[in-house]
């Protein structure tokens, strides 16, 4: 009875009060938050959520390949620091003991660097491929549309990652009608021959850029290069590279303003 009183002295506080009881009344509470980080999956359905899902397919390439630099649970080398480790491109490990033993070449199968790196190759080689499709569904005009080519290649290296830097049996799965199909383990050569098979499938996109062709095109050379068929196809590597300008080079960019976004090199 006395908070009644002392709320109706004022006609702000009556105010306030009403517009309490409305937004109580509404059902949004009043310590609820509108959360524009969180994404309905649905809403990646669109135009705009296929282009959003270009960006992070990009983030996530970027990160599987040269990590953050960090040591927290959520991070990663990434590929270039890691196989540089292991074929002595880089000659200092540092104190990490998962570094060490990549540079000493005593790999244990519980290290935590390889599992994060492999963890994160393949959230990069999904969100590429989920990209490609949303982006030929909801933007693609009669295919013309340069970033599926894009998002194709990028898919192609982290099979050209796999192939190199892991043993053979790396099993492919994938997510159809929300259930996960989980992929038999693959051979080397099989697994260089899906990344071919996507930088075939980004140079017949009729709306590729000539640097995104030239990133396929460098992708196709490499992996006819690793392929073992007799020994390397040095004549067929040197063909599918022969369009691409020497100055060619495809840049992953980095940004101090998230942990995520730095660059471990």
């Amino acid at each position: 009875m006395t908070m009644t009183t002392q709320l109706r002295r004022t006609g702000l506080v009556r105010a306030s009060l009403t517009v309490a009881v409305l937004l109580v009344g509404s059902g949004c509470g009043l310590l609820d938050t509108n959360q524009p980080d969180i994404i309905d999956p649905v809403k990646l359905n669109t135009p705009e959520g296929a282009r959003g899902k270009r960006i992070g397919a990009i983030a996530d390439f970027a990160f599987a390949n040269d990590g953050d630099g960090n040591f927290n649970t959520d991070s990663t080398d990434g590929i270039a620091l890691s196989v540089g480790l292991l074929s002595d491109e880089f000659v200092y490990s540092g104190p990490n003991p998962t570094e060490q033993e990549l540079d000493q070449r005593r790999i244990a199968d519980n290290n935590a660097t390889l599992l994060a790196d492999y963890f994160y190759l393949h959230k990069a080689r999904v969100s590429a491929e989920d990209a490609a499709q949303l982006l030929q569904t909801y933007v693609s005009t009669s295919g013309a549309e340069p970033d599926v080519a894009e998002m194709l290649s990028l898919a192609g290296f982290t099979y050209i990652y796999f192939a190199e830097d892991f043993c053979s049996g790396v099993p492919f799965s994938s997510l159809q009608n929300g259930q996960i199909v989980f992929g038999a383990g693959l051979s080397r050569d099989s697994t260089l021959r899906i990344a071919i098979t996507r930088f075939d499938s980004a140079l017949a996109q009729p709306g590729i850029s000539p640097e995104i062709a030239s990133l396929a095109q460098v992708g196709r050379g490499r992996a006819l290069l690793d392929l073992a068929q007799a020994g390397p196809d040095y004549a067929a590597a040197a063909q599918a590279v022969q369009a691409v300008p020497t100055s060619f080079f495809y840049q992953s960019e980095h940004t101090t303003s998230i942990q995520r976004l730095h660059t471990g090199v």
